[in-house]
């Protein structure tokens, strides 16, 4: 790889090119690490004031998006979407239960 006579990195590394393949042909998923970590947020955001919800379903739809776009194949994280969508769930249902067990 050469290097980008623009910004003085190497071509293909940078913001910009992120969702291509990495090293080794493996497809990095930026859209399911914030999933991931959106998702674990979200669970001890859920006793802040009810910011979990608004985290819980961030982590739901990048999950979901992020498992759409990824290959089975290619992926090396896919793994983190659907961790991502499961925590996202527990703390949108766990935000449900206290609200309801308030009132």
């Amino acid at each position: 790889m050469g290097e980008d006579p623009m910004r003085g990195r190497p071509a293909g590394e940078g913001p910009e090119s992120a969702g291509q393949p990495g090293p080794g042909g493996q497809q990095t998923d930026t859209l399911g690490l914030l999933s991931l970590i959106l998702g674990i947020a979200s669970i001890p955001l859920v006793f802040c004031f009810v910011l979990g919800l608004p985290a819980g379903i961030a982590a739901i739809i990048l999950g979901a998006i992020a498992l759409r776009r990824v290959r089975p194949e290619t992926a090396a994280n896919r793994w983190q979407p659907i961790v991502g969508i499961i925590c996202g769930a527990v703390a949108v249902i766990a935000v449900v239960l206290v609200i309801l067990l308030r009132h």
